[in-house]
């Protein structure tokens, strides 16, 4: 993928409202994927930087998330919630974004319960309710959002769920997220 196939749409809410109140699009001047992210398997390095061409000025609707420090890994989080228009419980595509609080579980319960348990890593990041909510097809490269006292973190990247029958959800299942804080001095080192 190119930086001339990618428009940031930054404050939308109506996926089918192009000329939405407050929302802005930006292009895109820089891409940059993690040098071991790779489209041939899962990757625990599923993460990219992108750099839009022109500055935004923060609304009401329009707001920034604090990047997930090493200082905020010191402060143990129970949950965190997951916005995005993914698929809903009905495989449908959804018009306005849905939010669901997933529970974090311990790299030991995600590998017991993974099928794949070779793909959970010390980089990645299991969260989910296992009740049938949580994100979907679609809601790749969300956040999974922490608040620690009165700041929204970044705490993971939406990367991967298993899928059962007809290629749906299986969301009585974690979900695999790029964990943010493996990759802070990746970002660091990669910001401009």
């Amino acid at each position: 993928m190119s930086e001339n196939n990618v428009v940031i749409g930054l404050g939308r809410y109506d996926l089918e409202d192009y000329a939405e109140e407050g929302a802005e699009m930006r292009n895109v001047r820089r891409l940059l994927w993690h040098p071991e992210y790779s489209t041939r398997s899962y990757s625990d390095a599923d993460i990219a930087l992108i750099t839009i061409e022109r500055p935004v000025t923060f609304s009401d609707i329009i707001a920034p998330i604090c990047m997930w420090t090493v200082e905020a890994s010191s402060t143990a989080s129970s949950s965190g919630f997951i916005a995005g228009w993914g698929r809903d419980e009905s495989d449908s595509r959804t018009q306005y974004p849905r939010v669901v609080e997933a529970e974090i579980a311990s790299p030991t319960v995600c590998a017991s319960t993974w099928r794949g348990s070779m793909m959970v890593t010390d980089r990645s990041l299991c969260a989910g309710n296992r009740d049938g909510s949580g994100p979907c097809l679609g809601d790749s490269g969300g956040g999974l959002m922490v608040k620690q006292g009165d700041r929204w973190l970044l705490r993971g990247i939406v990367s991967i769920g298993e899928r059962g029958p007809s290629n749906k959800c299986q969301l009585n299942q974690y979900v695999l997220y790029c964990d943010l804080s493996k990759h802070i001095d990746w970002i660091n080192d990669n910001i401009r």
